[in-house]
């Protein structure tokens, strides 16, 4: 009888301890969604010093709550493209306001493709390019963002003018129309990157990668690309005047018909 009661003891305090834990994890599930709402509302706060502590209790988020990933990394794209769209206004700051870079640091170091297409159910939005992360159309320029990674993430039309992005990964991105103009991209990857008519007059890319991305109608005229990889690049009607490319890698690329006037293409590989 003596054993019946201690068995049955052992059985009520397992049960009584599994109850409380998982009361306990209901009210850490609480207390997460109650701060990620807060930093939603402390987005559209007017105090700018409220809307970047909003957005670094956003990265918190981003490192520590792998459930709040994906919805984390969509409000501040949200955010970006909703309040710092490119456009003619762009093109006269002299900087990004510091919750938008604030934003894009938060994005840029925390990004991973896999990690944000997950288990989605959506799969046919990703084979398609809808559940691409989209920051498409938004003004970046001056920011400061050294090595961040935006592979794969949807930005064409973008302005990284005078931005500083050295050492940064678009592998893979649709940058259609994007404008680098004056950015510093030294040592950034590009690989197979969509980079069909963009701005990059001026740019400074030394030992930038772009192995096998569509340059076509590109604008690098004046741009700076000593030790740039270019294998394997389309660069169909691309303009390349007084640009220097000098130990750039060419091979398989075309440049039948493509205005070189002015460029320095020095001990180039593969230079036809």
């Amino acid at each position: 009888m003596g054993l019946y009661f201690t068995s049955q003891s052992l059985i009520t305090t397992q049960q009584q301890s599994r109850a409380t834990q998982d009361q306990v994890r209901l009210a850490e599930m609480s207390q997460k969604a109650d701060r990620f709402t807060k930093a939603i509302d402390q987005l559209g706060s007017e105090r700018l010093d409220i809307r970047v502590g909003a957005v670094f209790a956003f990265d918190v988020f981003v490192r520590n709550s792998p459930e709040y990933y994906r919805a984390t990394i969509q409000t501040l794209a949200s955010f970006i493209r909703i309040h710092a769209p490119a456009g003619n206004s762009c093109s006269t700051l002299r900087s990004s306001p510091a919750d938008i870079e604030a934003a894009m640091l938060v994005i840029g170091r925390n990004f991973d493709d896999n990690k944000y297409r997950g288990d989605s159910d959506n799969s046919d939005l990703f084979a398609n390019g809808l559940g691409t992360l989209d920051l498409s159309d938004t003004c970046l320029r001056g920011m400061y963002l050294p090595r961040i990674n935006l592979t794969t993430v949807r930005l064409a039309h973008a302005d990284f003018s005078f931005a500083h992005l050295v050492g940064a990964r678009f592998d893979s991105a649709d940058m259609e129309e994007a404008d680098f103009s004056n950015a510093d991209v030294s040592g950034a990857h590009f690989d197979f990157s969509f980079l069909t008519n963009a701005h990059l007059v001026n740019t400074r890319a030394p030992g930038s990668v772009l192995e096998g991305a569509h340059l076509d109608h590109a604008d690098l005229s004046h741009g700076s690309f000593p030790m740039a990889s270019f294998r394997d690049c389309t660069m169909t009607g691309i303009r390349l005047t007084g640009g220097d490319f000098r130990s750039a890698d060419l091979t398989g690329v075309d440049l039948s018909g493509v205005d070189r006037s002015g460029a320095n293409f020095t001990a180039a590989i593969g230079i036809k």
